[in-house]
Parts: C-alpha cells; structure tokens; sequence
C-alpha cells in the first residue's frame, strides 16, 4: 500500500481493434486496472505509449492512433496521474533526427552483432542506450508526482 504503480499499454493493443479498440475494450482494461490498484491501496499512475520511431523524411509520424488520448481521458475521467511519454519520447527522437535516433533502437547492419547476423531494423524496441534515455524521460516525469501533495493520498 502506499506504493505507485505505473501502467502502460497501447503499442500492441492497436493490433486487435476488434477486441481492444481505443475506446473499447482498451479504456475498459485501463480503468479496471486503476480500480484494482486503489483497491489495494496504490497509487496508479497511466502512462501513453512511447512512440515508434517513424520518419518521413525529416518528420516523424505518430503511430499509435487514438490509443495516447484514450490513456489521457481515462486519467482525467478517473482523476489519475498520467505521464505522457507519446510527445516526450516523439520529441526525444525529433531532436537527434532520423539518422541520430537508430542508436535508440535495435538497428543493426549484417554482421554488426552476433544476436542479428542478417542486421536488424526494428523501430519499436530500445537499444540499451535507448532504454536508458527512455527511462531518463519516465524519471524526469514520475517525479513531480511523486511528491506533489495534489496527488493521490498516500494511504497511511
């Protein structure tokens, strides 16, 4: 009890629209998720997505369709915290480019790792030094929820 809880969904939801539709049975899972939470006394806090590495030429595409704003409405609707990391991380990617922003991701050429012998071009999943910038973002975020008296009671 007491403790936070921090909960992200959204970048493989959108792959089953029928079952877990942004405003269906996603934003129903959000908010059963919170629900439980609070009742075991933690503080849930939502999280959007971070966004897919994405370029169109120098611009870089959002992915996620209505899933982040769902996360937002679900938050205000149910009165949690929310960290926004869809524009955080969009803005993290924007501003090393779309050349800069591989190291973020796997992205590998053939031959360049032993675990991807054919390379790899996977806009989705960190690197190492892409999770910790990403997390470094989560940090910077969470923080101010962490001890801003308007938030969540903490249960004593």
């Amino acid at each position: 009890p007491g403790d936070v809880v921090v909960l992200q969904f959204g970048h493989n939801d959108q792959k089953q629209p029928d079952l877990l539709a942004a405003r269906g049975g996603f934003s129903t899972n959000l908010r059963r998720f919170v629900a439980e939470a609070r009742e075991r006394g933690l503080r849930p806090v939502l999280a959007t997505s971070v966004e897919r590495r994405h370029f169109d030429g120098e611009a870089l595409r959002a992915t996620h369709g209505d899933y982040p704003q769902a996360t937002r409405d679900v938050a205000a609707e149910l009165g949690a915290s929310c960290l926004d990391l869809t524009p955080l991380s969009a803005t993290l990617y924007t501003s090393l480019g779309p050349d800069g922003s591989r190291a973020l991701f796997t992205q590998f050429e053939a031959g360049q790792h032993p675990l991807y012998p054919g390379g790899v071009a996977d806009d989705t999943h960190f690197s190492f030094a892409g999770a910790a910038a990403v997390a470094e973002l989560v940090a910077e975020a969470l923080a101010p929820l962490l001890f801003d008296p308007h938030q969540e009671a903490r249960p004593a």
